[in-house]
């Protein structure tokens, strides 16, 4: 599946969240053919009028396939009223559109959770379309060591095939030297192939498999060779077949001692002597990482290992977990406005909600900006400044400050939003680990 269509389920399937948890108050009912008479067929009321009072379903019950796509067209783009009026508020009086929500105007408005969900799915879709990504491909030595190792060996290789072409391009060889070269030739041709067909794509399997591939690889080296050897016994010496067996064999016991060096330099250790008497190992926990506490020392050694793998799954929980940024936030908030009791949770969670939507809703501008070519030092300058001055104007209207007040909370804010992105990664961290 491509990156754009999975960036379009995604949308999709934030939209469809946002729309699960928006009421449906306040919305423009479309026209029926209203029941004239009888009970509701959800709940057995009388309706009094396009919708059921006792349990808010329309008296409107569609049997068609146009419905379903109408529906489907509606839940995902929800595009009303309400995502009218609260969309210029949100990016432009975001004070008055938090306060008038939180103090019971809510019809109107696009609930902070909905806005939140589907600006959320669509800013990570979108990333995920254009190819906005956390980079995973993150090669260990173990796989830079293999590139280099086979580019070396290409090199060898070609160096000796132009040799022999010198020397077969000499007219005073004679039919026995001539032989010999051209089987050398041959050799030194097959081992080319042999090296291009088994080379592709090991570094990405070692970067996959993480520090126990060279390990495994070796072994797996050590048991193709061993067969190998059983099978040339076999062949009569000088066939095509022994020729291109013994070829590969070569190769392959020039690779296997080149992944036994590479795991020598990974592990310095295993370079010891094994008949060494044992030294305490009482106190290296903490020269080798390891904190004594089995949860954190199990991630730090997937990170370890696999650390392509860590960051996509800490990339992939990002957005499925975001919602966490709205309970690690609150308790920061409610400390700028201990003195304040009339200011609850309640309050801090809508104003951190709303927040959190419009800088999902900013970054996603600035990124199809930037895609198209927009200027980057216009787009650098505006996500500096643009967060603050909306958090600025989101505090002097929601908990109605003075200029003073408001700048020494803001001040107060961006330092918390540091310390709760750093939770959020943390949490990410060992969610990771599971």
């Amino acid at each position: 599946m491509s990156d754009i269509t999975e960036g379009l389920g995604s949308a999709v399937e934030g939209a469809m969240a946002g729309r699960a948890v928006e009421p449906g108050h306040g919305e423009k009912g479309s026209q029926t053919d209203a029941l004239a008479e009888g009970a509701c067929l959800n709940c057995g009321a009388a309706p009094a009028g396009n919708y059921c009072q006792n349990c808010g379903q329309s008296t409107n019950i569609h049997r068609s396939i146009a419905a379903i796509g109408h529906d489907l067209i509606h839940g995902v783009l929800h595009l009303d009223g309400k995502l009218w009026r609260t969309l210029p508020l949100l990016a432009f009086k975001p004070g008055k559109l938090t306060r008038r929500y939180i103090d019971g105007e809510r019809a109107k408005f696009v609930s902070p959770m909905a806005m939140f969900l589907f600006s959320v799915f669509l800013m990570f879709a979108l990333f995920q379309a254009l190819g906005i990504s956390t980079p995973t491909d993150v090669s260990g030595s173990a796989s830079e060591q293999v590139d280099q190792l086979v580019a070396a060996e290409s090199d060898r290789l070609d160096a000796q095939v132009l040799e022999l072409d010198t020397q077969l391009a000499n007219d005073d060889l004679t039919p026995a030297e001539r032989e010999s070269l051209e089987l050398q030739m041959q050799e030194r041709l097959s081992e080319i192939d042999l090296l291009d067909a088994r080379a592709t794509g090991i570094s990405e399997w070692l970067m996959a498999s993480g520090s126990s591939g060279v390990e495994d690889l070796q072994a797996a080296a050590e048991a193709e060779i061993a067969d190998a050897r059983e099978r040339l016994a076999a062949m009569p010496a000088g066939s095509p077949e022994h020729n291109d067996l013994s070829a590969e064999i070569a190769i392959a016991q020039r690779g296997l001692d080149s992944l036994r060096a590479i795991d020598l330099q990974a592990s310095p250790d295993a370079a010891e002597d094994p008949n060494a008497p044992d030294s305490d190992t009482s106190g290296t926990d903490l020269a080798e990482g390891k904190t004594g506490i089995s949860m954190i020392d199990n991630i730090v050694a997937k990170w370890r290992e696999n650390p392509s793998l860590m960051l996509y799954k800490m990339q992939n929980n990002a957005y499925k977990f975001s919602w966490l940024l709205i309970p690690l936030s609150i308790p920061f908030v409610g400390l700028m406005f201990l003195w304040k009791r009339r200011f609850g949770a309640y309050d801090h969670a809508i104003f951190v909600t709303y927040s959190l939507a419009f800088m999902s809703l900013l970054y996603i501008a600035i990124s199809l900006l930037g895609r198209i070519g927009f200027g980057e030092n216009l787009l650098l300058f505006g996500s500096l400044i643009i967060p603050p001055l909306h958090m600025y104007k989101q505090l002097r209207g929601t908990y109605q400050l003075g200029r003073l007040s408001a700048l020494w909370r803001l001040i107060m804010l961006m330092f918390f939003i540091a310390i709760v992105i750093a939770l959020f990664a943390q949490a990410l961290l060992v969610l990771g680990g599971y």
